[in-house]
């Protein structure tokens, strides 16, 4: 089992994926697209712990559920 934060570092790595995938250069310019505060999304990439709706919201963003965001992180190295 991995520790709190390898799974945040993932789960961070999966976000900036998302967003660079979407075409977004930047963490801030998909922060103000998306209404989410600009400092929080950051840190979210960074692996900083979020809430439940946080997570659900940038998963629906992406078109994804909560289960297909998180799937696979507990095996994923950062």
């Amino acid at each position: 089992m991995i520790s709190n934060e390898q799974y945040l570092a993932a789960l961070g790595s999966r976000l900036k994926k998302l967003r660079e995938d979407a075409g977004y250069k930047s963490a801030e310019s998909f922060a103000v697209d998306h209404k989410i505060s600009r400092t929080q999304y950051l840190g979210y990439e960074k692996g900083k712990d979020m809430r439940i709706t946080s997570l659900r919201k940038i998963a629906t963003i992406h078109k994804l559920t909560p289960e297909d965001l998180l799937k696979g992180l507990e095996s994923r190295p950062s």
